[in-house]
């Protein structure tokens, strides 16, 4: 499993906008199919959000990776090139998506059980396409919103993903903590 980091857009006025939307219809990300190899299914995704005017960059939510988004006519191919590999349940039920940052509609969805991961369908995708280049949208479900938003010093604006994880960021500090009250039980 691959631990990411992603900055989330100024088309989301605050955390808690991005945060209701990511409940109500999962969380997509707008990639080029040569990052979306990189990904696999189970891989989190540490949101971060960058305070303009200063260098404040922070954590305020983690989603999980549990989907690859095509164009219709791509996904089918695709099903189709894999089905010997996997079980492929579809479900054609339609849904509009409309968020913040785009709206799109979902033409039906292919549940995939079996050892294929995010890597084969980008790889099968780009061969049926011929297409080294396109781009598609890694998705998944939000896994936490953290209490307390996590700093992170030293991490630079990008608008892609970058690998990494708080625990990488996080700068050792050496602590004299003042208790009071304390009885021993």
């Amino acid at each position: 499993m691959t631990h990411w980091l992603h900055f989330i857009g100024d088309n989301y006025k605050d955390d808690y906008r991005f945060i209701l939307e990511a409940r109500r219809n999962g969380i997509t990300r707008n990639v080029p199919a040569q990052t979306a190899r990189g990904f696999h299914y189970g891989d989190t995704v540490q949101l971060l959000r960058w305070k303009r005017g200063g260098k404040l960059v922070y954590a305020f939510a983690e989603m999980v990776v549990n989907q690859v988004t095509l164009p219709k006519e791509l996904s089918d191919k695709v099903a189709e090139a894999l089905k010997d590999r996997i079980s492929i349940h579809y479900d054609p039920s339609p849904l509009h998506i409309d968020r913040d940052c785009g709206s799109y509609d979902i033409c039906g969805t292919f549940t995939v059980e079996g050892d294929i991961d995010i890597p084969d369908i980008i790889k099968a995708a780009q061969e049926i396409s011929k297409d080294e280049k396109f781009r598609c949208m890694v998705g998944g479900r939000l896994l936490k919103v953290y209490d307390t938003p996590i700093k992170f010093p030293g991490v630079k604006f990008t608008r892609g993903f970058q690998k990494g994880n708080y625990r990488d960021h996080i700068e050792d500090v050496k602590q004299i903590v003042g208790i009071e009250n304390y009885r021993r039980k």
